[in-house]
């Protein structure tokens, strides 16, 4: 006895898998695609590392800053031994301050 396929369960079969493609196309497709990430921000906290080095010899750590817009920037560096650092200076857009 041979089977004979019926004309529904084959109409069916190609919605499963028009369903089924539907779905993977949707999960493997791109989202909203975002620009790189970037570090622009109002707030930002450093840290560095407890480095041991004889006492001898002193570093002169340095902040960089850059907007990309001339703003006035205010710097608050605070350090447990050495007390509070305090300072506001204009940076041009596009330019680096140190």
């Amino acid at each position: 006895m041979a089977l004979k396929k019926c004309a529904t369960s084959t109409l069916a079969g190609k919605m499963v898998n028009q369903l089924i493609l539907g779905i993977l196309c949707a999960l493997v497709a791109p989202h909203h695609v975002q620009g790189a990430p970037d570090n622009r921000g109002t707030e930002f906290i450093i840290g560095f590392m407890d480095n041991y080095e004889p006492p001898s010899v002193v570093y002169d750590l340095e902040l960089f800053v850059t907007t990309s817009r001339t703003t006035t920037v205010n710097v608050r560096v605070r350090c447990p031994n050495y007390g509070t650092y305090d300072k506001s200076f204009t940076v041009t857009a596009g330019y680096v301050q140190n």
